[in-house]
């Protein structure tokens, strides 16, 4: 469970690399996520004020090229440490209070959430997926789509840091950054995979083999 009072910010659309995650109770943008092509493709989170907070150039090769705040530019594997076992399910990164903070759920299939050292039973961050909830109320039932929301702790909102460089990002800035590398990553996984499951699915019918 996570503590009352938490923020649930709602991915609009559902696009880690091109969203705006709102505020699910006041409606208003907390973050603006997009992506630019020139001169490489790069992704670039700002806060409600227009602070750019972090951006990475993606890889198809390397790792991406992470800057967060005004600290220099990091392979993002250096800040984001995936366990190989079991899996890659678990990611780590060190927090602007230098504690390690844990993701789990980071294997294909399932969701995301984040724990912090001092509990490990409890999560102080989880990505729920969009699904559809049946109203079994009306006749014939309904269905309403619960768009993807990304749900914060309410003590960890409050959390803040005035060091001068990059750690002066709030927990919260760092989770949300962290969050959107992980899900961009996991999709383009999930789509690569489907798209091979398809092809091998339904292999091409043999020139041969068309019927004239």
């Amino acid at each position: 469970m996570i503590a009352n009072s938490n923020l649930s910010l709602t991915l609009t659309p559902d696009n880690p690399s091109n969203c705006d995650l709102v505020d699910a109770e006041t409606g208003k943008v907390v973050y603006h996520v997009f992506t630019i092509f020139d001169p490489k493709t790069t992704t670039v989170v700002e806060n409600a004020a227009g602070d750019k907070i972090a951006s990475w150039e993606w890889s198809d090769v390397r790792s991406d090229v992470l800057t967060l705040g005004n600290a220099p530019p990091v392979s993002s594997s250096a800040w984001l440490n995936k366990s190989i076992v079991p899996f890659k399910d678990t990611v780590t990164f060190t927090g602007p209070d230098s504690k390690t903070y844990k993701w789990k759920g980071n294997s294909l299939g399932s969701s995301l959430e984040l724990f912090s050292p001092d509990d490990k039973s409890s999560a102080i961050a989880r990505f729920a997926k969009s699904h559809r909830v049946k109203n079994q109320t009306t006749d014939p039932p309904s269905y309403t789509t619960i768009p993807s929301q990304l749900v914060i702790a309410g003590y960890v909102v409050s959390s803040d840091n005035p060091s001068p460089d990059h750690k002066a990002l709030r927990l919260q800035d760092l989770i949300v950054v962290a969050f959107l590398m992980l899900e961009k990553s996991k999709r383009a996984r999930d789509k690569s995979i489907t798209n091979r499951v398809n092809t091998q699915a339904h292999p091409l019918t043999p020139f041969n083999a068309v019927s004239t």
